[in-house]
Order: structure tokens, then C-alpha cells, then sequence
């Protein structure tokens, strides 16, 4: 095992809620490093053969999750004399029987975690968007691809298409609490990131330590969902992520031209107002676990 020290500041979730522009933000932080990739999955499926079925997980999780410990505490090695080396794993909080051991084996004491929670039907959607924008998803509808998540489930998809149990954060969250404390951990809404971004980012890096400002500049979205407008556009762009022409693209053009570019292909349809009154009932207790965990109440998530 390498004398390497491996991340100390973990995103861990929830996919779907903001992290990925959270940690763009945290990055410009010249006491800050992300690895790269972003998400890792270490801690999910630490020393374990990742081989998820579903369309795209290859793709998406099989050939990018890091699974020697080495290789992982490696990623920050260019990092060693900045105050946080992060890693982004939004699969952290979901897989938490598994990640938390991990956490507790192969991370320094004190770690410091930060949480991201949407409202639970809209995640779901948005997760969703996400991948049918990939053409992953073939469901014609949110509702059909909700029904078939536990055949999805049971024939071993990775955790993006688990539409609905990836929006019970009660269990996910509780269990890191009991095992790290609340102190350990910084949870935020999306829609906090949304609609105040520099305010959260203000209490974030001081809960940290950390000077704001250098994570305060304008990115945008990032990283958004929906239908494509022209598939000739979608599958070109499809296949230059797949093949040699990725990092060629990306040394040549910055990562805000590349996501206009594939956002402006984007049609981001609403959510049927009478399937989000039937879905919000579904999560009213996790809700309410939640809500008491963090101590006020989320009157938007029960409407």
C-alpha cells in the first residue's frame, strides 16, 4: 500500500442533485483537488468486480470505477500539499452498506462529507432526463421506466435507474449520521444551490475553512437531462465520447462550450402534474425522516 494520502473531502450524493456543479465550483479552490474522474465509486465497490448490466452502465460505471485502493489514494497524488483532495462519488450515499466500512478502512479520521438532496420525485425525473439525453433509456414514458425499475433492479442495472429508491435518503442518510456524526457532514438542497448559490457556497467553504471567493465565479448549467432534438447531432457526439476523439475535444474546447453545445440540443419536457400527485405520497415518511435529521422542515417536497 502506497504512502499516498487518498481523499479527504467527500461529495457522496445524491446523483441528480446538483454534485457535479458543486464540485466544479470547490475545484477552483487552490486548496482543493478533484480527481479525476469525478466519481471514483471506491468506496462503493472497493476491491470488488464492477460489472453492471443495464444500457450504457459499461460505459458509465464498469470501466471507470476504481476499485484498488492504490490506484484511488494514486489519483491525488499531483495533490499532496493541498488542504482537501475530493472525490465526487454520488454512488457513496445510496450504496452506504458498503461505502461506510470502506470509509471507515480506508479514509483518514475526520473526513468531512457534503450531501446534496433534491426533492424526491423530481430527482427521480431528473435522473430520468438524464439518461434518455444519453440514449440510454428507451422507456417511452417516466411512468413505464418507473414500472419496470425492479426488473431493471433485479437484473443487475447500476444505481441511476433505480428511479425511486435512489430518492429514499432517509435510510442513506441516517446511517451515515449514526456512523459519523451530523458534524461530519454538510447537507444542502438543490434548491439552495439553485437559488443561492453564492450563499451556500459562502457557508460551505467556511464550514470547511476555506476563503469563498475563488469558487464563487458563474459556470452555468451543467450536466443537464431531456430529449434530443436532432439524433443526427446526439449519436455524432455520442460516438466522439466513445473514441479516440474525446481528449482530443477536450484539450481543444472548454467544458462550458461543450455543455452549451449539448444542452442546446436538448428538449426539456415538464413532469405530468397528475403522476407527481401520485408519486409524492410515496415518499412522506422518508421525508419526514429527513426532515428530522436535519432539524427544519422541506415544505416543498410534500406538495
Amino acid at each position: 500500500m502506497t504512502d499516498l494520502r487518498g481523499p479527504n473531502l467527500l461529495v457522496i450524493g445524491a446523483a441528480r442533485a446538483g454534485t457535479t456543479a458543486l464540485c466544479r465550483s470547490i475545484a477552483r479552490h487552490p486548496d482543493v483537488f478533484l480527481t479525476k474522474p469525478k466519481e471514483t465509486h471506491f468506496l462503493s465497490f472497493a476491491d470488488q468486480d464492477v460489472h453492471f448490466t443495464g444500457p450504457g452502465d459499461q460505459e458509465m460505471i464498469n470501466d471507470v470505477a476504481v476499485t484498488d485502493v492504490d490506484a484511488w489514494r494514486g489519483l491525488c497524488a499531483g495533490a499532496q500539499s493541498q488542504t482537501y483532495r475530493c472525490d465526487g462519488s454520488v454512488s457513496t450515499l445510496f450504496y452506504h452498506q458498503q461505502s461506510i466500512p470502506n470509509i471507515e478502512r480506508y479514509v483518514d479520521p475526520g473526513v468531512r462529507m457534503v450531501v446534496s438532496l433534491r426533492e424526491p420525485v423530481m430527482r427521480a425525473f431528473s435522473s430520468y432526463l438524464y439518461l434518455l439525453a444519453r440514449g440510454h433509456e428507451t422507456a417511452p414514458s417516466f411512468a413505464e421506466a418507473l414500472a419496470d425499475e425492479s426488473r431493471r433492479r433485479d437484473e443487475g442495472w447500476h444505481h441511476l435507474w433505480q428511479y425511486r429508491a435512489m430518492s429514499h435518503y432517509g435510510p442513506q442518510l441516517e446511517a451515515f449520521v449514526t456512523a459519523f456524526g451530523r458534524d461530519s457532514l454538510f447537507v444542502f438542497t438543490h434548491e439552495e444551490l439553485r437559488h443561492d448559490r453564492r450563499d451556500l457556497l459562502t457557508r460551505l467553504c467556511t464550514w470547511l475553512d476555506l476563503d469563498p471567493a475563488p469558487t464563487l465565479g458563474d459556470l452555468g448549467e451543467v450536466n443537464i437531462g431531456g430529449v434530443p432534438k436532432s439524433s443526427l447531432l446526439h449519436n455524432t457526439m455520442q460516438r466522439a465520447r466513445a473514441s479516440w476523439l474525446q481528449p482530443l475535444l477536450k484539450r481543444a474546447t472548454s467544458e462550458r462550450f461543450r455543455e452549451r453545445v449539448r444542452s442546446s440540443n436538448l428538449d426539456r419536457p415538464e413532469l405530468d402534474p397528475d403522476l407527481r400527485a401520485r408519486l409524492v405520497p410515496e415518499f412522506a415518511a422518508d421525508v419526514a425522516v429527513v426532515e428530522e435529521l436535519l432539524g427544519r422542515a422541506l415544505p416543498g417536497w410534500r406538495e
